[in-house]
């Protein structure tokens, strides 16, 4: 009976000294489910808001493409349909787990998750529709590589991960590449570049790359496994907000050709009586948000004419646009100078056609190759 007691008090000891360990334990599970869960909810929340709500909510003056809002809809969707497959399989039968659970749930975010992200951030780049072909190559080598993960036992466990690195490196290339092509056609078509670039992409590619590092060298660890959460929620307000802030660019081109078959230098006078009549001398250059189609319509010819017109100089549309924009604010300034009036650069630069002085600033700095400040300085 003493022994039955000694052994009694024993237990109880070494549970009580353990307890504050194992009570951290359970808050860090309680807290980590219920970021689990809340990740979960909040792309449920975005992807139906996507779906069903008609116009936007942070920025109503804008008209949001439709292609990347669903695309973007259906990635939340996969972000919260894997983390139903990650529980279903790792939390709600922790004792039923085998050792292919792990490789069902990874191959479930190769061909499902990463495909719909970078499927998101292509649609998201309106110069063109772009083939998914590569999606598809993306996604055969993330299986690959989880299929000699797995049968080799993880005895190879340093060369897959180097091919999942490779793997996302490639996914930074498709991106980076198509973003340049993105910019290059924006600055031939748009004069005003406010809610078009879509620079932020790197931002969420950046977040990407952490988290599959993260998740290429995790150990399971609840350190780890936080991170990816953390993560889940910056890429989706992230994209949120793009997709909400970004402008519907696409337009019907002019098919009307008035010019068709003219020597070259013939066609060049025509061009720049054309322009002179239809941009300059009507002031079409003042006009918030004008772009090549527009110009183009105005015109009576196509953009095609247009902007092989602007390239024979070294140009492209936007700087075309943003030269006269500027060349319209010195004369306003130097008349502003003569009246001996006040005027602030910010009021000028918004006279003369720039929807934003941050825009103004930055296109006066590339033309003038100096600062707003320097140049009414030395004027």
């Amino acid at each position: 009976m003493q022994m039955c007691r000694d052994f009694t008090y024993l237990c109880f000891g070494a549970i009580i000294k353990t307890f504050p360990m194992v009570q951290q334990i359970v808050v860090q599970n309680i807290l980590f489910y219920i970021l689990f869960g809340g990740v979960t909810t909040l792309s449920v929340v975005a992807c139906c808001y996507l779906l069903f709500r008609k116009g936007n909510a942070f920025s109503q003056k804008i008209n949001p493409p439709i292609r990347p809002r669903y695309f973007t809809a259906a990635f939340f969707a996969s972000i919260a349909t894997s983390h139903l497959w990650w529980f279903l399989f790792r939390f709600a039968q922790p004792g039923s787990i085998t050792p292919h659970s792990g490789l069902i749930c990874m191959s479930f975010d190769a061909i499902v998750v990463m495909p719909a992200l970078l499927c998101t951030l292509l649609a998201m780049l309106q110069d063109r529709k772009r083939s998914l072909g590569k999606v598809a190559i993306v996604v055969v080598i993330g299986l690959i590589d989880l299929v000699i993960y797995d049968v080799t036992e993880n005895k190879y466990s340093t060369a897959c991960i180097a091919v999942y690195i490779i793997l996302m490196l490639a996914i930074l290339f498709i991106i980076t590449k198509a973003l340049r092509q993105y910019g290059q056609w924006l600055r031939e078509n748009h004069a005003d570049l406010e809610n078009k670039e879509v620079w932020q992409t790197f931002v969420v590619i950046g977040v990407v790359i952490i988290v599959a590092l993260v998740y290429a060298f995790s150990s399971g660890s609840l350190l780890s496994e936080t991170l990816i959460e953390v993560a889940d929620i910056l890429l989706t307000v992230i994209l949120l907000w793009r997709v909400e802030t970004l402008e519907d660019l696409e337009e019907n081109d002019v098919v009307e050709d008035i010019i068709d078959e003219e020597e070259d230098a013939y066609l060049f006078e025509r061009i720049e009586a054309s322009l002179k009549k239809n941009c300059v001398d009507s002031h079409f250059y003042l006009h918030h948000d004008a772009s090549l189609t527009q110009l183009a319509r105005k015109m009576k010819t196509n953009t095609t004419y247009l902007s092989h017109h602007f390239a024979k100089q070294g140009l492209n549309y936007n700087s075309y646009i943003n030269g006269l924009r500027i060349a319209h604010f010195e004369r306003l300034y130097n008349q502003a100078i003569r009246d001996r009036r006040g005027a602030t650069a910010t009021e000028l630069a918004k006279q003369s056609g720039f929807s934003s002085y941050s825009t103004f600033s930055t296109a006066f700095k590339m033309i003038k190759h100096q600062t707003v400040a320097e140049w009414m300085h030395r004027h």
